[in-house]
């Protein structure tokens, strides 16, 4: 356990109240709540703000607002053209999260970013989320979220479409039948001889091999791979491998203090990378691990 986490738990069974940790470790009573919840100190935010008024104190883990679900849109300040959907538990902090990552992508300018919906569960959330999504692309806006995934997928269908038509075509005269009209051709025609009908066999599954979508991808450079996270919303470094200097930094940085969210911003990575890499280090338990797990999925 971490040394401040040992002081957490002493002042706490001392009897301090969240706001008297935040001023003694400079950090905020919703951060310090987080961490008595994280510690098993209490079950949930709700019997942390319940202990912590029996003591003296106000209510305070409630303001993330952890109940509802905010559905929300990104737009290019210039044009006010949206550029990006999403949703979120919560708002104020991935809204900052996105003022950032967006203004990189925007050449230093800040993003709008605008509360569409507040719902109660995450499932309708997602459905908004998507409504919103497809009635912006059929209105023309190129979302950056869904840019490359639908865009590429909808080109590839319609190629391969093509190409499957064409080839039944070829199959068909190899096989002496107008591709069209459905009649026998005659003997005599020049598509019946053996050597025209491998080559339209041949031509038949060509056109197929060349318009199967190439899966070979190209290799980003880091920086590459940085700007498309941040197009994407994911943070800067997602999936990027940790360097064993990284990874000593992040042991001593979690020693100092031990709010993964924290961390994670640090490293330009998300919550649950960062969880995964304290793990190995053997830094937080299994149990630790699958509530960071849990809230990332949940998020």
């Amino acid at each position: 356990m971490a040394k401040g986490d040992t002081k957490i738990l002493d002042l706490w069974s001392k009897g301090k109240t969240l706001e008297a940790l935040a001023t003694e470790f400079a950090k905020t009573p919703t951060s310090i709540a987080h961490k008595v919840v994280r510690l098993g100190l209490c079950k949930d935010r709700t019997s942390v703000n319940l202990e912590n008024q029996k003591r003296g104190g106000g209510i305070i883990a409630s303001n993330e607002h952890d109940d509802f679900y905010t559905v929300y849109v990104v737009r290019n300040p210039n044009n006010k053209n949206p550029i990006y959907v999403g949703q979120t538990q919560n708002f104020e902090k991935r809204r900052k999260n996105h003022i950032r990552r967006f203004s990189k992508h925007l050449n230093g300018e800040m993003p709008i970013i605008e509360e569409l919906e507040t719902v109660a569960n995450y499932a309708e959330a997602r459905n908004i989320e998507k409504l919103h999504i497809a009635k912006l692309s059929s209105q023309g806006f190129l979302l950056l979220n869904v840019l490359d995934r639908d865009l590429c997928k909808k080109t590839n269908e319609k190629n391969m479409v093509g190409a499957m038509k064409l080839n039944e075509q070829l199959k068909l005269l190899a096989k002496g039948i107008h591709p069209e009209t459905g009649e026998v051709l005659d003997d005599n025609s020049l598509t019946n001889k053996p050597e025209t009908i491998r080559l339209l066999y041949d031509l038949a599954e060509e056109i197929l091999q060349y318009e199967k979508p190439n899966k070979t991808k190209h290799k980003l450079q880091p920086e590459e791979r940085r700007q498309k996270n941040i197009s994407e919303g994911k943070p800067p470094k997602s999936h990027f491998p940790w360097s064993d200097e990284e990874k000593q930094m992040l042991e001593d940085a979690f020693k100092n203090d031990s709010d993964v969210a924290l961390l994670a911003n640090q490293f330009e990575r998300s919550i649950l990378a960062v969880a995964v890499q304290l793990q190995k280090l053997g830094l937080i338990s299994e149990e630790e691990f699958e509530s960071y797990r849990w809230r990332q999925q949940s998020a």
